[in-house]
């Protein structure tokens, strides 16, 4: 990005000049680009910087099959549960995956879903199940 190779990026809930070491050359690098989106829940210095900001759904306004992992000693116990949604999106706020399927689709890319019902179901289908199967289940 600082020498003008990358020309757009895409930020999703991340406030990367906070995070990374060198904050400085993080916002030249971001400065030096023709266009910044951010998906984020909060204003942020990342934020500020950025051409284009979306306000993200925040975990609790979205659903997602988790993969969970758990040490058991000599047993490991892999499994898969479901994130479910507590309350609708406030206002105008997507999940970030519904914002990069709609960005792709405007950019022309090919994407394996069209939506993030079919993202979901993608997620868990080398498992032989559907997303409704582990949603439908109690936690």
């Amino acid at each position: 990005m600082l020498n003008g190779d990358i020309k757009a990026f895409y930020i999703p809930g991340c406030n990367i000049v906070m995070s990374e070491g060198d904050s400085r050359k993080t916002v030249a690098a971001l400065k030096n680009l023709d266009f910044l989106v951010v998906v984020d829940l909060f204003m942020t210095p990342t934020t500020e910087l950025a051409d284009l900001v979306l306000p993200a759904a925040h975990w609790l306004e979205t659903e997602v099959p988790m993969r969970a992992f758990q040490n058991m000693g000599p047993r490991h116990m892999n499994y898969i549960l479901a994130s479910r949604r507590v309350i609708k999106p406030v206002g105008e706020c997507w999940d970030d995956r519904k914002i990069v399927i709609e960005l792709g689709k405007r950019m022309g890319a090919e994407l394996p879903w069209q939506n993030v019902e079919e993202h979901n179901d993608w997620l868990v289908e080398k498992f032989g199940i559907k997303f409704e199967d582990i949603r439908s289940k109690p936690s």
